[in-house]
């Protein structure tokens, strides 16, 4: 099966030093300066599918969209890895720009005002709910931060990697290469594997994407195990990279080895959890699913019957909350609007 992506303008490749591979020195894209009518195969066989060409999404009030679909039958671990440089809107719905049938990412701010967006992603539930979500200050800092124009439209590119597990129904974010958000849960566990890829536009802005890539293998970096760890980071820590060790507690802190790499602390040296409001919640747990601290110990912003320091001890998801509906859009996209 094929899908034609109708092209209307081509942008520049990936900055230096930001490839594929180990060595982020592998360029994979073609660049025509003439309109083009992109034709390529939807099956993703190993290692990996890759895009040839950019593509700029029209402004349209009613959000354009490129979806592309893929015959896939691994229900492993999956990455996919795009460049993008979205425009950002007043909230996640119109706001989104990359989205699978697992996942979902936007990007939030106020053109004229914030000099930097809001990364945002979804964090569901598995029956159809979730909640948006911003990623924390503590992971991601303002210098990082995707910088805005007056327009709103970010000032260079921004490579967006998504790792998806269909066999844990739990997915993590990198920006930058930089991992900002982990273990997050699926809109709908009746996922198995990567089936669709959507690309969407802004309301008044082109929103451009380039080398496009979906495949078995982790982009970033050496990732044996595929466990969304770096294996030099592994090794440094005393972790085996052959063995996901994610959700394990090597230094036995109550810190999983993934949100100490999250975090930038040592998996191999015990932490006592930071707790700066001494609410009985670490800082950790608050920022991980909150973006804030400022939520008490007694409160149930997700009312699941629960206070936040029984969820945290009981170590149970504060969310979710109410299903999240869904609309049917061409190609097969849908998006959390």
């Amino acid at each position: 099966r094929f899908i034609q992506l109708h092209q209307f303008q081509e942008y520049a490749g990936q900055p230096d030093g930001q490839g594929y591979g180990p060595n982020h020195d592998i360029y994979v894209d073609s660049y025509s300066p003439e309109f083009s009518d992109d034709i390529e195969p939807t099956s993703l066989t190993a290692p990996a599918y890759r895009g040839t060409q950019a593509v700029a999404v029209a402004p349209l009030a009613n959000l354009s969209l490129v979806t592309r679909t893929f015959a896939n039958a691994n229900p492993g671990v999956t990455f996919v890895d795009v460049f993008a440089r979205p425009a950002a809107a007043a909230d996640p719905g119109s706001g989104t720009f990359l989205e699978t049938e697992s996942a979902a990412v936007a990007l939030t701010g106020l053109a004229g005002t914030d000099t930097f967006g809001t990364i945002q992603f979804f964090n569901g539930n598995g029956t159809a709910g979730g909640e948006w979500q911003a990623v924390s200050s503590a992971n991601l800092a303002t210098a990082t931060a995707p910088a805005l124009d007056m327009a709103g439209q970010v000032t260079a590119w921004q490579r967006l990697t998504l790792r998806t597990d269909y066999a844990a129904k739990r997915w993590d974010l990198y920006l930058n290469s930089r991992l900002i958000a982990a273990d997050l849960g699926f809109l709908e566990n009746t996922a198995a594997s990567l089936t669709s890829l959507s690309l969407s536009g802004h309301a008044t802005l082109a929103t451009g994407f380039d080398d496009v890539f979906a495949g078995f293998e982790n982009p970033l970096f050496t990732d044996a195990d595929k466990d969304g760890l770096d294996d030099a980071w592994e090794l440094a820590n005393g972790l085996n990279p052959a063995v996901n060790d994610r959700n394990a507690d090597l230094d036995g802190d109550g810190i999983s080895n993934l949100f100490e790499y999250l975090n930038g602390t040592g998996a191999n040296i015990p932490n006592t959890a930071l707790d700066t409001d001494g609410d009985g919640l670490p800082d950790s747990w608050e920022l991980q699913y909150f973006g804030t601290l400022t939520y008490g110990p007694t409160a149930d912003p997700g009312a699941v019957g629960r206070t936040l320091l029984q969820s945290y001890q009981q170590t149970q998801n504060p969310w979710p909350i109410a299903p999240f509906a869904t609309s049917g859009l061409p190609d097969g996209g849908c998006h959390r609007r």
